[in-house]
């Protein structure tokens, strides 16, 4: 399994005190439970293989190989940190101490495939293997 994320920074507007402010929080790292006993903390948010420009099924950062078949739940878990400024000000203030947020679980059916040579699709070699 490939796990990946969206890195990009997130701004909120809001009033504060009667003035305009922004809150901006910026991603860290991220923690990946992948319901199988294994969590990965890594300091980037992956990628597809596209993306990192891999093929398909090699490893990556943020990649996990699963021992057994079966249904396992894979969490995500983004640690942030927060900065905010004032309207009219153009530096950033840092907020002190993180912010982890669980982005997203998603149920995940693990399974094995295995490749065969064939001499041509069953409908043309119907005692060929699988067929």
């Amino acid at each position: 399994m490939n796990a990946y994320g969206a890195p990009a920074p997130v701004t909120a507007s809001g009033v504060l005190f009667g003035a305009a402010v922004q809150v901006r929080f910026t991603a860290l790292s991220w923690r990946w439970d992948f319901g199988d006993g294994v969590v990965l903390d890594t300091v980037t948010a992956g990628g597809s293989w596209h993306t990192l420009g891999q093929d398909e099924f090699t490893t990556t950062d943020s990649s996990h190989v699963y021992a057994g078949r079966g249904t396992v739940q894979v969490v995500a878990d983004v640690i942030y940190r927060a900065e905010y400024r004032f309207a009219g000000v153009q530096e950033w203030t840092p907020v002190e101490g993180t912010l982890t947020v669980r982005s997203g679980e998603w149920d995940v059916l693990v399974g094995t495939a295995s490749t065969v040579l064939v001499n041509g699709s069953c409908t043309q070699n119907p005692t060929g293997p699988g067929c």
